[in-house]
């Protein structure tokens, strides 16, 4: 089961587009992220946890739909591509958190089975580490991470298999301060990875201390952090253009954000129980 969760299992290949047949090619990443209904029945509430401009892009608008990607249970099975609605009669079927780039979508299981899909879901009570954990364990720059996701450009061949990023938390106090919403990592991530988890390494100096058992769920990435600067000619004037470069930075959500979206998806369509 932990290893399932750092592979395909977990996550959504997503795309735009059909392509020629022979090559799925992803545009944007997703998980599965199932909210604890009822304990004693082991009953979750799933959800398709991704950053909110893979929905809905800066200009305010929305894709009608977006194209997922799974793998089948049979391993001799190529991956299995379906159109995801995202409107209805003009109506968001997603949710998203004012200011915040993470969007999440509820998935039904039985859609989900019905297509014999090889999925597993993070668990709300026993995956995520919230912000004040980080703070009440000691988390600070330089604890180990890493991130899985879909890069754009990278061709899938018959199934999914995501691409992992490792890094390290490269400033979070402005986060505990309350002067920010989100921490930056220094890992260098693409177009593609958008949406895709974020969790504290195996090697990190704060799961060792404090014997945690596996790589807890942090947060959502959402982008590089670009370093953009005004071009200038041979003689030094400005051209009014500008170039950018991943400087190697990223930012990422905490995870607090995903329970808290849910939460106003819960409000607008109501809950499974």
């Amino acid at each position: 089961m932990t290893e399932s969760l750092f592979g395909a299992n977990t996550l959504v290949s997503i795309s735009y587009e059909w392509t020629d047949g022979t090559h799925w090619r992803s545009q944007a990443t997703g998980f599965l992220y199932g909210r604890l209904l009822n304990a004693s029945r082991a009953q979750y509430d799933v959800y398709l946890v991704t950053s909110q401009h893979c929905f809905q892009l800066e200009d305010g608008y929305m894709y009608p739909s977006v194209l997922v990607s799974m793998n089948p249970r049979n391993e001799s099975q190529a991956a299995v591509i379906a159109e995801l609605p995202l409107v209805e009669k003009a109506v968001p079927l997603w949710t998203s958190t004012p200011g915040v780039d993470i969007a999440v979508l509820r998935m039904g299981l039985r859609e989900l089975n019905s297509h014999n899909l090889d999925y597993v879901f993070f668990q709300s009570d026993v995956h995520p580490m919230k912000v004040q954990q980080f703070f009440d364990l000691g988390c600070i720059e330089g604890e180990a991470l890493f991130i899985l996701g879909f890069e754009a450009g990278v061709p899938e061949l018959r199934r999914n298999h995501p691409i992992r990023r490792s890094g390290s938390i490269a400033r979070i106090r402005d986060l505990y301060e309350g002067d920010s919403s989100f921490f930056m990592a220094e890992a260098t991530v693409f177009p593609g990875n958008s949406g895709g988890p974020v969790f504290l390494a195996p090697s990190s100096s704060l799961l060792q201390a404090n014997s945690i058992a596996f790589p807890p769920l942090i947060g959502v990435v959402s982008g590089y952090w670009p370093y953009a600067a005004e071009t200038l000619d041979s003689h030094g004037r400005k051209q009014n253009t500008y170039y950018q470069q991943n400087r190697g930075l990223c930012c990422v959500w905490p995870v607090d954000y995903i329970e808290h979206t849910i939460s106003l998806h819960i409000e607008r369509f109501g809950s499974l129980t």
